[in-house]
Order: C-alpha cells, then structure tokens, then sequence
C-alpha cells in the first residue's frame, strides 16, 4: 500500500492528471441557439465526473472574434461577460441580445497537460418590424417621390409593394431599402398602398397600410391692381390653389415683416384676406402675397390703389349787376382728379366744358380741381343757385354756389293790368315786382302819391305791393281811374299802369242746348260773351214757378219734369256781381214715356279682387216711371291678348234679377263667386211698367289673379250678385269667404 502511494505522489509531482471518467459540457444543451433580438442568455461550462486532486483546472470562454471572455468583465457594449464563482464552472452571459452578438462561441478546459472545447453557435431571430413607414404620406406632385417603408427582420424578409390591390411592378416604380420610389408622382397616384414583408421559411407576413395624398405647390392667382374707396371698407384679396389649401402672407413694399392685423385692419390667412374697417390713403402700396404649404410656396405682387372721392371745399358766391361779367369758381380735391360741372337749379341738364348759352357763358377747368363759369352779360335769370358736381369713380359730392344779379325793378309779365270792382266791395290792385335789390314802391294817382286812408291802404310784402281800394256810392266818382305802380332800387326805376274799373251784371249765356228725357232735361251752356269784369260762377234756370241754381262744372239737369211737355225757360248767367239782365228765352219738350234708358257702366274694367268684382253706373234715366227690377247677365269670355276686347265666350250667360226700390234706385253692386284671372262680359238691364230697357254698350271686365293660388283650379262658384258697397274676401285652400259689412 505504501508503495501505491509513493507511486502516486511520484506521478502527482511529475503533473500527472489522475482522472476518472472526466466530462466537459454546456448547458443548456445544444450547438445552435436562435434568440429574439433584446433578450438574454446564459450558457453555462462545466466539468462533470472529475475528482481532482491537486491538478489545476482552468475553464475559458471565447467569443465569436476569438477573444477570450475575461473574468467578470464587461464588453464594450455591457451585455457580455463571466462568471467563476462556482467550482468547476464558468458562465457565460449575454444580455440585450443584439446583431453584434451573433456567431460560435467556444469552451476550453484545460485539466493537467489535458484540453477540452465544445462550441456554442448564438443566432438571433428578428420579428418583421417597420422602422419608418408613416401611415400617412404626402409627397409633392410632379416630383420624384419616395414613400417611406424601411422593413428589418431575421431572416430577411422579402418586401414588395401593392396598390388598388395590385401588386407593383411598373418601371415607374423603384423599390429599395427606403421604400418605394414613384417617378414624376401625380394626383392619379393618390390612395392606400401596402407595404408587404413576408419570410417564406418561416411563413410570417405582415404588411403596413400607408395613406399616400399627393400635395400640390400654391399657385398664386392676383390681379396686378385693386382699387378700393378711401373711408370705405375694402377687402384685399389674394387668391391661390394648392393641396392642402395653402396659407396667407403679405408684405408691403419691400418689407421683410408681414403685415399684421390692428385695430383698422384684420389679415385672414385662411382666405387670403386683408380686410381694411375703413381704408386710407395710406394704405396704397405694393402688396406681395405669399401662399404656402407643407409642399412649398408662391408668391406675387398686386399694387392697391386708394381712390380718395370727391369732397368740394370751397364755392365762392358772386353779386354783379346786369350786363357786366362774373365768374363763380368752384374748387374740390380727390384722387383720381374728379370730373367737374356745374347745373343751375331747377334745370334738367348740366352745363358742359366750353360754350353755354350761345357763348354767353362759359365753363372751364384751368387746373386740377378747379372749375371756373364766367357769365358774361349778365341777366335776371341768371340770378340763382348753380350746384358744383364733382365725380370720379370713387364717388360724388355737390355743393351750390349763387350767383346774383343786381337789376332795377321791373313787372312780372302776367301782372294783372285792369281791376274790376263795385260799390261795397274792396279789391286789391297788386304790384309784382322784379329787381334786385329790393325796391322801394309807391302808389300814384294823378301824380300824387298815396297813403292809407278809408278808401285806400297799402300792403308791402317783399317785392310784391297790394293796394287795397274800398268803393261805396260816395269814392264811386273817383276811384275809377288810372294808378302807377312805382318801383325803385339803387340800380334805377321802373313803373306800371294799371285801370281801377267799375264790374257790371254778366250778359245773357251765348247759346243753349238740351237733350230731352221723359222727365228730365241735360242742358249745356255756352258762357256769356260779356261777363262785366269778374268770373262766372253758374246759371240761374227757372221754369214756371221753380228755380234751379247750378255751379259752375256741376251736371245741369233738371229734374222731375212731366213727359210729353213743352217747357219755357228763363236761363241767366251768374257772377259775384249778380245775375245776367236780360235773361235767355229757351223753349223745348221732354220726350214720350218709354222703358228705361241703357245703362251707362262707370267702373273700372281692371278689377281689384280675383273673385268679386264692384260695378257702378250713372243714374239711370227711368223712361217716365220707376224703375223696379234690374237684370245682370255674365259670362265669361276670351279677349284679345293684352285688351278688354272680347274675341268669343267661353260659357253660357248666367241670369240674376235684382229688385230694387224705386225712390232710392242703387247705382253700385257686388258680383261675387266669380275666377280669378278672368274676363267676364256684362250686361245690365233695368225695367219699368213700359218693358226692359235695352242692354249697355258693351262692357268686358276682369279679375285679379289670386296671389296664394288657392282657388285657380278650383272648382267655380256660380255668381252671386249684391247690392253692398262695402267687402272683403277672405280665401281658404278650397273655397272663399266674401264679407260685407
């Protein structure tokens, strides 16, 4: 036994391994290992069933690069490293597995003089993963354009590309690591695209929707000039297309800072808008007007123009005396210089540039702004206001200037040169005088001037004079004579004659005339030849023991007479003075007893109502005895376009009959029930004891088309007829209430 052991420590000094079924392995186990990307592992490197006895054991990892793994040391990147703290064993961690870390990893162990190795290989697995593949995508029209899609994975995947669930394989479209290239891309090319990634060995696919819209570059759209009205408000306006819509700058002049909103003005950069509560001249520059977008930018200039209206600040009223020469000059400002004439007042044409009047006047525009009309000769009638008008196209502004014309005193044309009157009446001898200044005037009489007094008093009244002379039987020898009117002012004197004369009774009407009624006469009157000096104001008619009285304009009829007579009358003319003497004989009959006259219809023949309508007529003549009935007949008819002129009827007559009393006859009803938007013909009748008389001339009127349309295709209501003066007419859908009240 001792021997054995000598031998032993003989072989143990010499380094001699004494080993027993010694195994080196890794756990976990295995010579391929496939890990997802970011994960960890660890392999651990053991020796198995060894009993060592003093020998030196030393167990090693090496990396992929054939560096050996250090103690607990860390890799450059931190995930690798070792651990011995066990006996007989040597870990290996990997951590945040990435791409680096791929590849044969080796344990040796070296026991005694003695070696072992066993190799690990790591390969890492990557799910397919989009890096930069934005779901929506907008590229810029007639570009190149490049739709991002960058596709990892491991293995490999294969990436393709579909569209409108086609896939892509045109030469307009370049596929790369990026993504897909589509060459001069357009609006055609917008949609949804499918980025495809699939890895056929492991038979993963997964694909990314990507939303492509194509984006256009703004286009500016200006027009080189604006105009807008000072004091106004006024939008500047800059248009431009582009996708998405572009936004709005501008700039004034040459400044590099856009303008921005204040308290006059407000920038829309959405419409493209600079709106100006209210626009000044300051205002006017060039404007450059920038659209943009994500896809870029335009921009183009348009120059506003401040139109300032025309505003007349001075109109200097001129006084000249008749038959010299004066100017009235006008002056007014405003951008463009405005257009200047000048109107007198109440005339209905403005003066023009140069010549007026036949020479007489002229106008004209020495300067910008200035208008001048001198007026040579100078009359009374130019005498008066005389507007300035000023225009340009941002507007208009007027203002009189008077010109007045020094002249002495003269008569107004149509003054009134002979004055009637008579004992116990006073009458005014007025005195209308035309002079500027103001005139003095008296009255003379015989060379003398007159004041007030019992017969005579003077009235003044600007440039007008009433002398008031009051007759009675004892001023009667003196009154009635000749007066002058004098008139004088500073510039000379004028004066008119004028006949205070005595007014007589009227001469007899000149002639007469009658048409005959059974029992009444229509007479017409010729006036008298001589009607003494003042108005006629009617006729005196008397008849055995009656008198009639008629004013002047009235109807001279005369009454309640007996058929079949001869009458005598006495007809005189009347005036305030009195009645005419002589008065004129006048002798004729009334006519036999007969029927009613026709009727003479007065109404309108445009009716006012869609479905009444209101007739009248002249009292009737009664043919000697009372009327007692009335008989209306209507129809509707067909007339000539545009007329009350009836071409054919359209419907039988309809008949009513309508009694009436004969001491208060009526002369006005209501025919109701009728269409609207009709003709209808009329015709009345009216009976006595004798018979019926003959119908009117005649007589087509018409309705008012119903505004709401409620009953014009309805059915018709047959006519009603009513003797009420006063009605309304309320309608409904499918009828129509009449009121009267």
């Amino acid at each position: 036994m001792s021997f054995v052991r000598r031998i032993y420590c003989a072989l143990f000094s010499l380094g001699l391994i004494a080993l027993a079924r010694s195994t080196l392995q890794v756990q976990p186990s295995g010579s391929i290992f496939i890990k997802p990307l970011g994960e960890s592992i660890v392999f651990t490197c053991s020796l198995v069933n060894v009993e060592p006895v003093g020998i030196i054991v030393n167990i090693q990892w090496f990396g992929p690069s054939g560096d050996e793994i250090q103690d607990k040391t860390v890799g450059r990147d931190g995930t690798a490293y070792i651990d011995r703290s066990i006996s007989l064993t040597n870990k290996l961690y990997i951590t945040n597995i990435a791409e680096r870390h791929v590849g044969m990893y080796k344990c040796s162990a070296s026991l005694g003089g003695n070696r072992e190795e066993i190799n690990v290989t790591l390969q890492i697995f990557q799910d397919i993963t989009f890096n930069n593949a934005p779901n929506l995508q907008t590229p810029t029209v007639s570009t190149d354009a490049l739709i991002l899609c960058m596709v990892t994975g491991n293995p490999i995947p294969n990436v393709y590309w579909k569209f409108r669930g086609v896939r892509l394989t045109s030469d307009r479209y370049i596929e790369d690591v990026y993504g897909l290239r589509i060459r001069n891309i357009t609006l055609e090319d917008e949609g949804l695209y499918y980025c495809c990634a699939e890895v056929e060995s492991s038979g993963r696919y997964v694909e990314r929707q990507i939303n492509v819209i194509v984006y256009i570059i703004p286009k500016v759209s200006i027009v080189e000039t604006q105009e807008g009205i000072a004091s106004q408000e006024f939008a500047f306006k800059c248009n431009a297309t582009g996708k998405p819509p572009p936004k709005f700058e501008f700039y004034m002049n040459d400044n590099r800072q856009p303008v921005f909103s204040d308290l006059r003005k407000t920038i829309d950069g959405d419409a493209g808008l600079i709106y100006y509560r209210p626009l000044t001249k300051e205002d006017e520059a060039t404007y450059r007007c920038t659209a943009f977008n994500t896809a870029g930018n335009d921009s183009k200039t348009s120059f506003l123009h401040v139109i300032v209206p025309p505003t007349i600040y001075s109109v200097k009223n001129v006084t000249q005396t008749e038959n010299l020469t004066t100017t009235l000059i006008c002056e007014s400002f405003g951008d463009p210089p405005p257009d200047m004439t000048y109107r007198k007042e109440g005339s209905k044409v403005d003066l023009v540039m140069g010549l007026n009047a036949g020479g007489r006047i002229t106008l004209r525009n020495p300067s910008s702004g200035r208008l001048e009309m001198e007026v040579r000769n100078l009359e009374p009638d130019d005498t008066g206001n005389y507007t300035c008008k000023s225009r340009n196209i941002g507007g208009y502004h007027e203002k009189n200037g008077s010109i007045i014309v020094n002249y002495s005193p003269r008569f107004h044309p149509d003054n009134p040169t002979e004055v009637y009157v008579w004992a116990g009446k006073s009458r005014n001898m007025t005195c209308q005088v035309l002079a500027q200044p103001l005139p003095v005037i008296q009255w003379v009489k015989w060379g003398r001037i007159l004041e007030n007094n019992e017969t005579y008093r003077i009235y003044l009244m600007g440039k007008n004079s009433n002398l008031q002379v009051t007759v009675t039987q004892y001023s009667e020898i003196y009154v009635y004579s000749a007066y002058t009117c004098l008139a004088r002012n500073n510039i000379g004197t004028g004066s008119l004659n004028m006949q205070l004369k005595r007014a007589t009774l009227p001469g007899p009407p000149a002639n007469v005339t009658s048409t005959s009624y059974p029992t009444t006469i229509r007479f017409y009157f010729t006036p008298p030849t001589d009607l003494g000096g003042t108005q006629l104001l009617g006729y005196w008619v008397q008849y055995e023991l009656k008198v009639v009285e008629f004013f002047l304009g009235d109807n001279y009829v005369v009454e309640y007479l007996r058929p079949s007579f001869a009458y005598s009358f006495m007809i005189r003319a009347r005036t305030e003075v009195g009645t005419s003497i002589p008065a004129l004989t006048y002798s004729t009959k009334t006519a036999d007893m007969s029927a009613p006259y026709p009727i003479i219809i007065t109404s309108n023949p445009i009716g006012e109502w869609p479905y009444q309508f209101y007739v009248t007529w002249e009292r009737p003549e009664t043919g000697g005895y009372p009327i007692r009935e009335f008989e209306f007949r209507l129809r509707r008819v067909n007339v000539v376009p545009g007329t009350h002129e009836m071409t054919e009827p359209i419907e039988n007559w309809t008949r009513r009959i309508k009694e009436t009393d004969p001491q208060a006859l009526l002369l006005y009803y209501l025919l109701q029930g009728l269409l609207d938007a009709s003709f209808y013909q009329l015709e009345i009748r009216a009976l006595n004891d004798i018979g019926w008389s003959l119908p009117n001339p005649e007589y087509v009127f018409s309705t008012t088309a119903d505004p709401s349309g409620s009953l014009s295709s309805g059915v018709a209501l047959p006519p009603r007829i009513s003797s009420t003066a006063f009605c309304f007419t309320i309608s409904w859908s499918l009828f129509a209430l009449s009121l009267c009240l």
